[in-house]
């Protein structure tokens, strides 16, 4: 038995999966992006475009590294977006998350 697949963004599909993210393809319906700002006492990171329908957050903090991946929120999980930030002295104990329309906003202090 041979395995017929194909390549979109770097990921293997079969012929039909490939044929309808083609076809139905409306980018993720507008893929979620993050911005960065620093004050004297927080970091904000803003991500916009993000739906609760359609999109998981995933936060975790290892060795100094705050890690944000966004995920598709359907059966595949698939992954739409990851971004990793050096955040040295960080206040685990009291970040912010603060969600408005389609945007989530996380608020986190710095340990001064």
């Amino acid at each position: 038995m041979t395995n017929n697949l194909l390549i979109l963004n770097t990921s293997l599909k079969t012929p039909t999966d490939f044929i309808d993210s083609i076809l139905y393809s409306n980018c993720e319906q507008q893929l979620p992006t993050c911005d960065f700002e620093e004050s004297l006492d927080f970091y904000y990171i803003n991500i916009n475009s993000f739906d609760d329908n359609m999109h998981l957050l995933e936060i975790s903090y290892k060795y100094n590294f705050l890690i944000l991946i966004i995920k598709s929120n359907n059966n595949s999980n698939k992954i739409l977006s990851q971004r990793i930030f050096y955040l040295p002295t960080i206040d685990l104990n009291h970040i912010l998350l603060h969600e408005h329309k389609n945007a989530i906003k996380l608020i986190i202090p710095k340990i001064i």
